[in-house]
């Protein structure tokens, strides 16, 4: 894993707008405002998990409704949030990552 000092270090900088290496300035505006929020990776995660166990939910009970095609297409529905959330946690781990690694001050 790369240091604080690898990061500043003009040659271990990327192109702009790759994002690699991730630094704090790098990250994009939604990551930084969701870790002001005190939104972790690990709230994500557990977001992600619980959409997948929604959309089992939602599918089996408005299945029971009668209308199988709409069950479907809902569960579905929400079953789309998981990837999203998790990339998410991805992105604010790499963010959490970075700002454990700046000297204290």
């Amino acid at each position: 894993m790369p240091t604080v000092e690898d990061l500043r270090h003009p040659t271990a900088v990327a192109e702009p707008n790759r994002g690699y290496p991730p630094t704090i300035e790098s990250d994009p505006m939604l990551v930084k405002q969701m870790h002001r929020f005190g939104i972790t990776s690990d709230v994500l995660q557990v977001l992600g998990f619980a959409s997948i166990f929604a959309s089992i939910a939602t599918w089996r009970t408005a299945k029971e409704s009668g209308d199988a095609a709409h069950a479907e297409r809902f569960g579905i529905f929400i079953g789309l949030w998981a990837p999203t959330f998790f990339a998410l946690a991805g992105e604010v781990a790499v963010h959490e990552a970075a700002e454990n690694e700046l000297p204290s001050k």
